[in-house]
């Protein structure tokens, strides 16, 4: 039960900033288009259409990304590119308004890296491996000990093992809380946050 409580604790830790994370990213998407957008009303010459336009399909790829998993190279290369787009911006903006749409830009970046460690790290490997071999050991030996009356210790081994091997299915599930691509999965972020703002840079897009 130590095992389980501190792989329980642990887990929870990350599953409750992944929580904050789908509203941070679809907050600073937003701020960014709102500021590229901004852009048009200093300089009306300025074409913004190809910087909202590639925002909004980045947007796009990210939901999906977030909602099927996959290498998240194909991601970053979109983001290279979206980059490069906003740094030719530098043209027209003032400095300090370049800087908040780079600023922007890194955090977008940081929380996609933060999302792909959260995916792919395993909290704490050897003491998962020493709560499965505990709960079996455990099971096993409640499974062969011989309690009176049969009904009885039915009950409790069946209680008990169904406990057990629950909450070590339940801090896998918590483990990665960006799983929603997999049937299995259950414990999930909500990623609405991130769909709202993807149909919303659609819309500004269309808007022109």
């Amino acid at each position: 039960m130590f095992l389980l409580g501190f792989l329980l604790n642990g887990v929870l830790m990350d599953y409750k900033e992944s929580e904050k994370i789908p509203g941070e990213l679809a907050a600073a998407l937003e701020c960014l288009a709102m500021e590229v957008r901004s852009v048009r009303e200093l300089h009306p010459e300025a074409e913004m259409k190809g910087a909202l336009a590639l925002l909004a399909g980045f947007s796009e790829d990210l939901l999906a990304w977030m909602n099927d998993g996959g290498l998240v190279t194909g991601l970053l290369n979109r983001l290279d590119e979206l980059q490069l787009v906003i740094s030719r911006l530098g043209i027209w903006n003032a400095a300090p308004l370049q800087a908040r749409l780079l600023l922007g830009l890194a955090n977008i970046r940081r929380v996609v890296v933060r999302i792909e460690v959260i995916r792919e790290t395993t909290f704490v490997p050897a003491v998962y491996w020493m709560a499965y071999a505990g709960t079996g050991f455990l099971t096993g030996g409640l499974v062969l000990t011989d309690i009176e009356p049969f009904g009885e210790s039915l009950f409790f081994i069946g209680v008990i093992s169904f406990l057990l091997i629950k909450l070590l299915l339940l801090i896998a599930d918590l483990d990665n809380p960006f799983a929603a691509g997999h049937a299995i999965s259950v414990e999930n972020v909500s990623l609405l946050p991130v769909a709202l703002a993807v149909e919303r840079l659609k819309r500004l897009v269309e808007a022109g």
